[in-house]
């Protein structure tokens, strides 16, 4: 009898919490609905699958030759031709696992490559309409990758980007009519641009599906393998969920109902800051020490890291509209404006200061910039963004 007493009286230790595995089921919020994608989002995988078919040779390689490049190009112009002719792609979930490797990705980024490229090849001989065409065709690329979570919005700025840094440095080459229609493309696409609920939807579903995970992972005391997955950075978020194993349920729950509330507010001010101009964003808030920090840190710094990116590309798709019109109307007249009045205030307004971006005209010369993140006027040189030319 004694002996069944000392057992019975350890279990109770174990099960108090009393340096012991405590079992506690605990539950998350998960996404109400998963988004799903209309039509032109199964034209954008088609041409993703397409293109990783016909570029298979060479589309897993960072650094291409020339005859690498013109390759590429071709496999992807028929992706290209068809994607320019997508108008209001709403996309869907573009992951099977929250930490796992995309499909498209990678079809995706080849066709943006190849959009830059094909600039680049249309410059030097000098057809300036196909470098037109394809700066549109990856600004609504962009704008339908801007429907995705941060990961793929992020790309398509990346995109946007390069094809900026290839056509930009050219412009005074152009003729005026392609320059006017540059300045109209990029305004009209701008326009277009996706609506932040949408971006910030996708993004709770992700977060909530990583939240989820760790989760799972936590109730089957997968530790190693949140590390692995997660990396060094959120060890010291590891360790504390090898200790939370050890408290009462209740506490385990109110960890990770803490944790989902959290998500809930970075998703938040994901959405506000897709809404708002740089200069306006409000600088976050200190929360102090949360035992959940290091993995809502990781969970966010992808939307962090875009909305940054974002601004600083839609910025200069602003500059480079202006400049093109400026370029066609000095073609067409031989001088250029005073000033930016003729230009529409939601145009010419800096995002980085909230008031017009700078502009000097010299006559037949001129300087224009944005004063940049940091919002200090560096006279177009360091910290601003200026043209790129």
């Amino acid at each position: 009898m004694r002996i069944t007493i000392g057992w019975l009286f350890a279990a109770m230790l174990l099960i108090g919490g009393c340096g012991g595995d405590v079992r506690a089921k605990v539950s998350v919020p998960t996404a109400t609905s998963i988004p799903v994608g209309n039509a032109g989002f199964e034209s954008y995988k088609q041409a993703a699958e397409e293109v990783e078919q016909k570029a298979a040779k060479y589309i897993g390689r960072t650094a291409w030759s020339p005859d690498q490049r013109d390759y590429i190009v071709q496999a992807s112009s028929g992706a290209i031709r068809r994607l320019s002719g997508v108008e209001g792609a709403l996309f869907g979930k573009t992951w099977e696992e929250p930490f796992g490797v995309r499909e498209y990705t990678r079809g995706w980024r080849t066709i943006g490559r190849a959009i830059a490229w094909r600039i680049e090849m249309a410059v030097k001989a000098g057809n300036y309409a196909d470098a037109r065409f394809c700066l549109a065709t990856a600004i609504r690329m962009a704008n339908a990758l801007g429907t995705s979570d941060s990961h793929d919005a992020y790309m398509g700025a990346e995109i946007v980007d390069e094809c900026l840094a290839a056509v930009w440095p050219e412009l005074p080459r152009f003729e005026s009519s392609i320059l006017s229609g540059i300045s109209s493309d990029v305004r009209r696409l701008l326009e277009q641009g996706a609506a932040p609920e949408a971006i910030a939807e996708q993004e709770r579903t992700l977060m909530l599906a990583q939240l989820d995970w760790v989760r799972q992972r936590y109730q089957e005391r997968d530790f190693a393998v949140i590390s692995d997955t997660l990396g060094q950075a959120v060890e010291p978020a590891v360790k504390y969920l090898r200790g939370l194993a050890e408290m009462e349920p209740k506490e385990q729950q109110a960890y990770f109902t803490g944790f989902a509330s959290e998500i809930e507010a970075e998703v938040e001010l994901f959405s506000t800051n897709l809404k708002t101009a740089p200069n306006r964003w409000e600088s976050e808030r200190e929360k102090g020490t949360r035992a959940w920090m290091r993995f809502t840190q990781a969970f966010g710094t992808p939307w962090k890291v875009y909305v940054e990116r974002r601004a600083e590309v839609r910025t200069r798709l602003r500059l480079l509209a202006i400049d093109s019109a400026l370029l066609a109307a000095f073609k067409t007249s031989g001088s250029v404006p005073k000033n930016l009045g003729g230009f529409p205030r939601a145009l010419r307004s800096d995002p980085y200061s909230g008031s017009d971006f700078v502009f000097v005209s010299r006559g037949v010369d001129y300087k224009l910039y944005s004063v940049g993140p940091d919002g200090t006027d560096d006279g177009g040189d360091t910290g601003d963004i200026g043209l790129r030319r």
